[in-house]
């Protein structure tokens, strides 16, 4: 078996193995994409993290700062809902937190586009990602969710 071969074996198995992990654990995930400003608060106490809102005409960018230096940006909709996650910094936030249910969908079927890529479009959810050691970004959000005349690549920033 060529060395390729056996590299390629091994990251398949190491990912199965955290997939599956993750997937086993207890829940810890606070409902945030989908859930409500109050899961926003949820996560601010549960990954440690200052807070600062920001309105927005479509409703409001809560920015979480957390101790490692990850930036997430939970948005809220006018009626309440989280519908669009977004995140940067030195290393992957837990993305079971952040997605909460929508997590299954992300490990059930996400692709990989390279090593440093993960990509899933799904009729009620989209995530992005990419990056590499020391710098990490992504973004995931509910289509069905979006306030009216919200556009992804131009709101999410």
């Amino acid at each position: 078996m060529s060395f390729h071969c056996i590299e390629l074996r091994r990251v398949l198995v190491a990912t199965a193995v955290v997939v599956f992990g993750c997937l086993g654990a207890e829940s810890r995930a606070h409902a945030t994409l989908g859930g409500d400003v109050a899961s926003v608060a949820d996560n601010q106490a549960h990954l440690g993290g200052t807070r600062t809102v920001r309105k927005l005409a479509s409703g409001e960018r809560h920015e979480l700062t957390l101790p490692s230096g990850l930036v997430v940006h939970e948005y809220v909709s006018p009626s309440g809902a989280v519908y669009a996650v977004t995140w940067t910094g030195p290393r992957m936030p837990d993305l079971r937190e952040l997605l909460g249910p929508y997590f299954v969908q992300l490990s059930a079927g996400a692709s990989k586009g390279g090593h440093h890529h993960m990509s899933l479009t799904r009729s009620d959810l989209v995530v992005r990602s990419a990056g590499h050691r020391g710098s990490f970004a992504g973004r995931a959000w509910v289509p069905s969710l979006l306030p009216p005349g919200v556009k992804v690549d131009a709101s999410l920033d």
